[in-house]
Order: C-alpha cells, then sequence, then structure tokens
C-alpha cells in the first residue's frame, strides 16, 4: 500500500505546483542554503585576509611625499621638497613570523570550524526531513485506518439492519471512526508544524515520502576503533590552541631589542636651484619600561593559551564519549527497526484473516478493532523505528567526524 500513497502524494504535489524532492535532493539544497553555513564561510574568507596582511608585514613600507612652503610677507619664491621613504624591520626575534604562523592556524581552525558547522546544519535537516517523511508515512497510515473504520462502520449498520448486529456493537465500531478521524487530525496538525520547519530551510517544496537509506543503514558496520583527531572540532580546536601558542611566543619576542633599517631620498626646489639628499638609518631599538604593557599583553596570552589546552582535553573526552554512546545507539536504533518491520508483518497477517472473518461474521466488531489498532500500532512503531535509525546513523557518522556524503564504513 506504500506505492499507491506515494503516487496519490505525487498528484496531490503536481496539482499544488510545488516541486517534489527526493530526500538526498532536498537535503543538498538545504546545505547549499544554508545560512550558518555562509557565515562561517565569511569568516573564512576574513581569517584568510587576515593571515594575508600577516605575510606582508615582512615588505617593506613604501611612501612618497611632496610639500611647498611659502613665506609670507617675503620676496623669495616658494620651495619645493619631493621626497620618499622605505623602511623595513630586520630582525625582531621572529615575533613577524610568529604572527603569521598563527594567522595561519586562525585560518586553519576556521576552515576546520566549517567543516563542523556543515556537519551540525547536516544534523539540523535529518532531524526536519526525518520528521516530515515519519508524519508523511504516519498520515498514510491513519488515511487507511479511517477509511477501514468507515469500511466497517457501513458493514456493521448493514447487519444491524439484518438483524445480525446488536446496537452496542454498531455503537463501538462508531466510536472507533470517530477516534480514528481524531488522531489523524491531530497528525495532519503535526506535518503541517514540521513542514513549516522544513520549509525555513528548504523554501518552496514538498518531499517524497520515502526513507533513502535503510539498505545502507542495515549494511553498516559500526567500527570498533576511533580516531578522535578525525574530527572537524578537533582539530580546530587543535589549530586554535596551536595560534594562542604562537601568538604568546611572538609577544615574548616582542620583549627583545628590534633591528630596523630606513632609507629617505628627496629633493629640494628653491630659487636658487635644486639639491638632492638622502639618508639611511639602522636603528636598534629595546623596550627597557612602558608600565609593563608587554609584559601584561604576553602574561594575558599566556592564559588565553592555558585556557584553549583546557577546552581541547574537554573537547577530545566528550568526543570520545559521544561516540561510545552514539555507537550503542546506532546498534540499537538498527536491531529496534529491523525487529519492528518483522512485528508489522505479522500484524499484517493476522489483521487479514480476522477481517475475512470479521466479513463473514465469524468474528465481533470488536475483535477486529483489536486487531486494526494492533496493525496501525505496529505501522506506527515501524514508521518510528526507520526515523530513529536515520537520526541516529547521521549522528553516528558526524561522530566519527565525517559527513553522510563520506560515511562509508
Amino acid at each position: 500500500m506504500r506505492w499507491l500513497g506515494f503516487i496519490l502524494f505525487s498528484f496531490y504535489v503536481s496539482a499544488q505546483g510545488s516541486p517534489l524532492y527526493s530526500f538526498d535532493q532536498a537535503l543538498k539544497i538545504i546545505m547549499d542554503r544554508h545560512t550558518v553555513v555562509k557565515v562561517q564561510e565569511t569568516k573564512v574568507e576574513a581569517a584568510d585576509w587576515v593571515a594575508f596582511g600577516k605575510k606582508a608585514a615582512f615588505l617593506p613600507q613604501v611612501s612618497l611625499s611632496a610639500s611647498q612652503t611659502n613665506i609670507n610677507n617675503s620676496a623669495s619664491a616658494p620651495s619645493q621638497f619631493y621626497g620618499g621613504s622605505a623602511s623595513l624591520n630586520l630582525f625582531r626575534w621572529g615575533a613577524d613570523y610568529l604572527s603569521w604562523d598563527g594567522a595561519k592556524s586562525d585560518l586553519a581552525s576556521q576552515r576546520n570550524t566549517l567543516n563542523d558547522v556543515k556537519l551540525t546544519a547536516e544534523q539540523e535537516a535529518v532531524e526536519v526531513l526525518s520528521q516530515v517523511i515519519e508524519k508523511q508515512q504516519t498520515i498514510e497510515i491513519l488515511v487507511l485506518n479511517v477509511a477501514a473504520f468507515k469500511n466497517y462502520l457501513d458493514i456493521a449498520h448493514q447487519r444491524f439492519d439484518r438483524g445480525l448486529l446488536p446496537q452496542q456493537e454498531v455503537d463501538k465500531v462508531s466510536i472507533d471512526f470517530a477516534n480514528a478521524e481524531a488522531r489523524l487530525k491531530d497528525a495532519q496538525s503535526q506535518l503541517a508544524q514540521a513542514q513549516g520547519n522544513l520549509e525555513r530551510l528548504l523554501g518552496p517544496g514538498e518531499i517524497a515520502p520515502q526513507w533513502p537509506w535503510k539498505d545502507k543503514i542495515v549494511n553498516t558496520s559500526v567500527l570498533s576503533h576511533f580516531n578522535v583527531h578525525d574530527r572537524p572540532d578537533v582539530k580546530a580546536a587543535e589549530d586554535l590552541l596551536s595560534a594562542e601558542e604562537s601568538r604568546m611566543a611572538a609577544d615574548k619576542r616582542r620583549l627583545f631589542p628590534s633591528l630596523d633599517f630606513s632609507f629617505s631620498p628627496g629633493v629640494s626646489q628653491t630659487q636658487g636651484g635644486g639639491s638632492y639628499s638622502a639618508s639611511t638609518t639602522l636603528s636598534l631599538s629595546m623596550p627597557l619600561f612602558n608600565s609593563f604593557q608587554d609584559y601584561t599583553t604576553y602574561k594575558t596570552q599566556y592564559q588565553i593559551h592555558a585556557a584553549r589546552d583546557l577546552q581541547l582535553r574537554q573537547l577530545k573526552m566528550d568526543g570520545e564519549a559521544q561516540w561510545k554512546s552514539s555507537q550503542k545507539k546506532l546498534i540499537l536504533a538498527i536491531a529496534t527497526a529491523k525487529a519492528r518491520e518483522k512485528t508489522l508483518d505479522v500484524s499484517q497477517k493476522i489483521y487479514a484473516a480476522n477481517q475475512l472473518r470479521f466479513k463473514q461474521g465469524r468474528a465481533s466488531a470488536n475483535d477486529l478493532a483489536l486487531d486494526l489498532a494492533r496493525l496501525i500500532d505496529s505501522q506506527l512503531l515501524a514508521v518510528q523505528g526507520w526515523s530513529g535509525a536515520h537520526k541516529e546513523f547521521t549522528q553516528y557518522c558526524h561522530t566519527l567526524g565525517r559527513s553522510l556524503e563520506n560515511c562509508n564504513n
């Protein structure tokens, strides 16, 4: 019956004029337009420019100048000066290189953070998509449930008219029919909310109510080992720690003397003629006392580095714990989904047999209602089982530091 529901859903979507996407197509569209991912991409671009600026600090600084001097109340003609200057740091104990190295580590950290943000966005997308499909399939089941109770109610009325069924049995079927309609309306309300969450991520469009990775999930081999350094959040934290270490070392090197070179040529033009001059300066400067500003900057950076180190250690412990938990939850989710499929198959066979007995007058309406309720519960639990399996599979892949596209065991 699931294929019939999908065909009807496709016709409904076509009539509404909304595009129909598969799960994987919708996931790709969401990832391409997710604003949180785009925000992080701008941060990567900004970090790239910061690194470029730190690297450019090794180049000389060059400037040009021109001036004209007029002396008031004087018969002297104005004089002009044209000059330039170039300066270059020759030696600063590696402080500039360490600043550049720290900026490169910041860039690497932002890139790994981008990968981590993508995993978070992907998890959110799968959660929302799975919720929509779960509600869609729930409605398919409950629509058939309402139709079945409507049919049984008609049969009950016919049997009552022939004197084959008491009024009490007819009332039981009527109540079950009303309850089935109420459950359907509740599910439709829940689907509307889930579709609202989906439209926020996807835009206009509908999702085909089919689970995409059932075979892939069932055949997943849960890894018995785990490398926490494969996770992008851990990589980002390691790069950030390296950046803070470089900045701390750079601040320390700035406490030492620095050697600078400058060259300033110029031409002066006066009424009596022109003259050329040039000066070359090689300066050695050493900070003796500046109210402990450089020292406090270094100590502050030292504490920041220590905090980053502690955060990295905690992140590694959290990653190990998340992997162990995700591993167990995925194994349980797969086993649960497969068991519920088997239970559904048995429920369908029991219901089909009792349905025939009811039509033959060999079973009561109450017996049939119990069997139908058992079948509906089995169908709903099977849907929830596969929904949970898809979510846990996604979480497991992300715990390993892998996107769904790269999560091939």
